[in-house]
């Protein structure tokens, strides 16, 4: 299945009313609180933007996920009920090319998800999603044996009109057949490109649990890890999540619906918590002490 996830960004610029209150009083109050606003309003806007990538790249691993362990070529198995509406449609084209001497027990090829194959405009999915481009899976093993591997990568792709780059390579590290597996994921060169043609960059170090619940629209995956790169801004940054507190990716979340993520820069450092469960869009933002909730706007 392939999991889709809506558009996007930009959170509400902050106003610090405060400031213009205390102006009166004292200018270089005003002026300290107005920076330690706009601080905060900067970096939870990114911290926000952040948050919304990741589940771009999680969406695309879960559907490449699905389209291996749907397809029989790829050592999976084909089941009405493992139909995903982001790529099971009359606009996305799926193609599975086994490589030669492939077998059910030891398959290996190629998975292309097509969503530009009948339109340039892309496909939209039921929620909203509009996607261009391939996602390309290279695959070796069965899905859910120990030691499979699945390289993927990005073709002109896009989600919401921000563009995906880099290689994914996502390797199951659990016992075969385990309840609930476990796969590293390795993200390099990872290049997130927004419409005003701002970029970041990434790299990570993640471990994906799978969680498989009797439907599998249900199904959701937690995560862990760390991670790296430069912001919109320039700014290097270092990210951890540890297994106290793992993102939670719920299939039909625009967003984590739980876990805890710490952004590390020069100067600042970055709480950013999803909260309780819930299938909202919104966010806690903690920055040097100050918090504040915002809202997912994709």
């Amino acid at each position: 299945m392939v999991m889709k996830k809506q558009n996007l960004m930009k959170t509400n610029r902050f106003l610090t009313k405060a400031a213009a209150m205390f102006a009166v009083v004292s200018l270089g109050f005003s002026v300290s609180c107005s920076e330690e606003a706009t601080i905060l309003n900067q970096e939870a806007s990114e911290a926000v933007e952040d948050a919304i990538t990741d589940a771009y790249f999680e969406d695309a691993d879960d559907m490449a996920n699905i389209s291996m362990v749907t397809a029989p070529e790829a050592g999976g198995r084909m089941s009405a009920e493992e139909n995903d509406d982001r790529i099971i449609n009359d606009c996305v084209v799926v193609t599975i090319t086994p490589g030669e001497g492939s077998t059910l027990e030891n398959p290996f090829g190629t998975i292309e998800i097509n969503f530009s194959a009948n339109s340039s405009d892309g496909c939209t999915d039921p929620r909203g999603n509009v996607r261009k481009g391939k996602i390309v899976v290279t695959f070796e093993g069965r899905r859910l044996n120990l030691g499979s591997v699945a390289v993927i990568t990005f073709v002109d792709y896009e989600i919401n009109g921000i563009n995906l780059e880099g290689t994914r390579t996502v390797t199951n590290i659990s016992a075969n057949l385990e309840v609930a597996p476990k796969f590293s994921i390795s993200l390099v060169g990872g290049l997130v490109t927004w419409p005003d043609g701002t970029s970041a960059t990434r790299e990570h170090e993640l471990v994906r649990e799978w969680h498989r619940e009797n439907l599998p629209i249900n199904d959701y995956v937690l995560v862990w890890g760390t991670a790296s790169g430069e912001n919109r801004r320039g700014v290097g940054y270092e990210m951890a999540i540890d297994t106290d507190h793992p993102i939670r990716h719920n299939r039909l979340c625009p967003i984590p619906v739980s876990g805890i993520k710490t952004i590390s820069t020069e100067s600042h450092t970055i709480v950013v918590d999803f909260g309780d469960g819930d299938c909202d869009k919104l966010i806690t933002i903690t920055v040097d002490g100050e918090s504040r909730t915002v809202e997912a706007r994709r």
